[in-house]
């Protein structure tokens, strides 16, 4: 059972840092709570602006295998090459990053929620996940195998 108390908790020993591009719906948040683990925002369209996402890809790095991160994410998708950068840096992370869903996980959001060790759904989440369309280099989706 989750505990969303705890997981909203953000009562922070260090202020938040703040990451968004000029003209951008995009933000990452990045706060430490009181029990040490890492809370971080994602909010808005994902897009392929590498300063963005540098702090939060160099947290997942530089974390130790005892520390655990809470992405809470609100998106509509956005880029997949930048998606898939945030994605692949969850998996390679030593960290327990859990991934949160806190109104709407669309796209390639969906695919950063996966991403994470353990997933939770806030209540009244939307998680939106799209069908694999038939093109000239790959099968229609039925015919994929899934494992």
């Amino acid at each position: 059972m989750v505990d969303y108390e705890q997981l909203g908790s953000f009562v922070m020993d260090e202020g938040p840092k703040h990451a968004g591009a000029p003209g951008s719906d995009l933000a990452v948040s990045i706060c430490r709570s009181h029990e040490g683990d890492y809370n971080v925002i994602l909010r808005g369209k994902i897009e392929d602006s590498l300063a963005i996402y540098a702090e939060l890809i160099f947290l997942l790095g530089s974390v130790s295998e005892n520390d655990k991160v809470n992405l809470f994410i609100c998106s509509p998708g956005g880029s997949v090459f930048a998606g898939m950068e945030i994605a692949n840096a969850i998996r390679a992370s030593k960290a327990q990053v859990n991934t949160i869903i806190a109104g709407l996980a669309a796209s390639i959001a969906a695919v950063i929620w996966f991403a994470g060790k353990e997933r939770y759904t806030l209540p009244y989440s939307l998680l939106q996940v799209r069908l694999q369309k038939q093109s000239a280099f790959c099968p229609p989706a039925q015919q994929l195998s899934y494992r």
